[in-house]
């Protein structure tokens, strides 16, 4: 009974900061991404996993904006999106470059059918692929191309079973920004690490304050304003990010 109680006081909780104001601050904003890397691309006003409003500002995952504009998007031909929720990458990198093909993993049913709404509004569902679950051996099958592949992974958790190069040696070449999760395990990281050590050249990307980064050309409705710390807000616990760039890309 205290478990029961102290789960509907959580969801309560749940509810009240951040399900709710999530979604009626979105009523307040356009339906399109306002800054960031995917800037005009159309967007809805719910999240697979995730807070919406950051995405809707543009300020998202800014940690990796760099990253994703260091990219060699053009010798890509093929992407792979693990753990796609409703699809902000998977649809904004196919929105952004359209010459990309996307294979987009997500395990909530929720979740890809906001992927398909997602790429019909932006004209880029013929070249999204979505399926459910993936394991090694579909990831393996996923990778196993001869384009050079682009893999993003985020999957609370399950990141030290997937990003197994003995088991998905497609990995070897495969360019990956992987979100580590080490609240189960704080020697994740690590792992991580020493497997792609000797095929990657690897970069630890850490969390960054959100403070005082609001985007200066962005104007919110008068009703947002002073909302600006919690827009940006994405209600994380610890992680990390690791880029990797495969050295042997054929």
């Amino acid at each position: 009974m205290n478990r029961l109680i102290r789960h509907l006081v959580w969801r309560c909780s749940m509810f009240y900061h951040i399900y709710w104001p999530q979604f009626w601050y979105a009523l307040f904003l356009p339906r399109r991404i306002l800054s960031g890397p995917f800037a005009g691309m159309r967007y809805g006003r719910l999240s697979t996993g995730s807070v919406v409003l950051p995405k809707l500002i543009g300020t998202y995952e800014s940690e990796l904006h760099d990253c994703l504009a260091s990219l060699p998007v053009r010798e890509y031909g093929y992407c792979v999106d693990v753990g796609a929720g409703e699809g902000y990458y998977a649809v904004g990198l196919c929105w952004k470059f359209p010459h990309l093909k996307m294979t987009a993993f997500e395990q909530s049913a929720r979740g890809r059918r906001r992927i398909r709404a997602l790429a019909d509004q932006n004209g880029v569902r013929n070249r999204i692929l979505i399926n459910g679950r993936c394991g090694a051996g579909e990831l393996q099958n996923a990778l196993n191309t001869e384009k050079r592949c682009f893999l993003i992974v985020d999957v609370e958790g399950f990141e030290d079973t997937l990003m197994d190069i003995r088991l998905v040696p497609a990995l070897e070449k495969t360019d990956f920004i992987v979100e580590v999760h080490p609240e189960r395990d704080a020697s994740l990281g690590e792992k991580l690490l020493n497997r792609f050590e000797q095929t990657h050249d690897l970069t630890i990307i850490r969390q960054q304050n959100r403070s005082g980064k609001f985007p200066a050309a962005i104007r919110t409705p008068a009703c947002l304003k002073g909302k600006t710390g919690y827009l940006m807000n994405e209600f994380r616990g610890p992680q990390f990010w690791i880029f990797g760039m495969a050295r042997r890309v054929s």
